[in-house]
């Protein structure tokens, strides 16, 4: 049977945040996007590109009192991946080495912040 729901938590380089409990996140594992290509001959040919892993829409709980607006720009600001783990809530586990892209902001009035994690995303326990 299938189970959907919200992320559980993330950590980011050791540091664990609560997500919001609403929260729909696209998760993308690493490995490869496939294009089809036509020849001039009418027949086909499938191009590969490397993809990274993406864990995308992640509103992680921010809390002023541990720094944690701080901490997010320091892993922003590091040119190193990091370790990350994101568990769903069925306890499914997804690990990998990742960096937080884009430029997210801090809602004040929900004390989140929506961010997305790209690097590399393997399930754990396979």
């Amino acid at each position: 049977m299938a189970t959907g729901g919200p992320l559980e938590s993330v950590t980011i380089d050791n540091r664990r945040f609560a997500v919001d409990g609403e929260v729909n996140a696209d998760i993308k594992l690493a490995g490869f996007i496939n294009e089809l290509k036509a020849n001039g001959d009418k027949t086909f040919r499938i191009t590969k590109s490397v993809k990274p892993g993406k864990i995308d829409k992640i509103p992680i709980v921010i809390e002023d009192s541990r720094g944690d607006l701080e901490f997010i720009q320091d892993v922003i600001d590091s040119t190193e991946f990091v370790p990350c783990d994101v568990t769903l809530v069925t306890g499914v586990v997804f690990s990998g080495n990742m960096q937080i892209t884009g430029d997210p902001a801090e809602s004040t009035k929900e004390a989140t912040m929506e961010i997305t994690l790209e690097g590399t995303l393997k399930r754990q326990g396979v």
